[in-house]
C-alpha cells in the first residue's frame, strides 16, 4: 500500500512539472484540488483532478489545510503516521487521505483533525496498510 501511495505521489508530483500554469493561472481560475504538502503555488492538471476527485481549494482553503498538516504534524501525541497523511479542506469541511499503520491511527487522527479550530466536517478516507493486505 505503501508503494502504491508513494508512485501515485511521483506521479502526481510529475503531472504538476508538466503542467505550464503561467498562463492558465492569468485566465482561469484553479481546477483542481491541491494537497498542501506536495503543491507548489501553481494550479495542478486537469488529470490530477480527475485522479483525487475532490473539489478545488482557494488560497484560504490551502492555508487552512496548511494549518491542520502543520498542527498534525506538531502533535507528539500522535502517530508518526500523519507524517504521511494530505489534507484537502473545502469551507471548513476536512477530507484526510494517506496510509497509516492500524484503525486506532486512523481514528486517532481523523478525531485530532475534527476538534481542531475552524473545521466544520471530516471525511476520514485515510486507508490502513494491514487492511489493504
Amino acid at each position: 500500500m505503501k508503494k502504491i501511495v508513494l508512485l501515485s505521489c511521483i506521479t502526481f508530483v510529475g503531472l504538476l512539472g508538466c503542467n505550464d500554469n503561467r498562463t492558465a493561472e492569468r485566465t482561469s481560475p484553479p481546477s483542481a484540488p491541491v494537497t498542501t504538502s506536495q503543491a507548489p503555488q501553481t494550479t495542478p492538471s486537469t488529470e490530477a483532478s480527475k485522479t483525487t476527485g475532490l473539489a478545488e481549494m482557494n488560497d484560504t482553503d490551502r492555508a487552512f489545510a496548511q494549518r491542520i498538516e502543520n498542527d498534525l504534524r506538531k502533535d507528539s501525541a500522535l502517530p508518526a503516521a500523519t507524517q504521511n497523511i494530505q489534507v484537502y479542506a473545502r469551507s471548513g469541511e476536512v477530507t484526510l487521505r494517506g496510509s497509516v499503520n492500524n484503525e486506532q491511527e486512523k481514528t486517532t487522527i481523523g478525531s485530532a483533525v475534527q476538534q481542531m479550530s475552524g473545521v466544520s466536517k471530516v471525511d476520514n478516507k485515510i486507508q490502513v496498510a494491514s487492511a489493504s493486505r
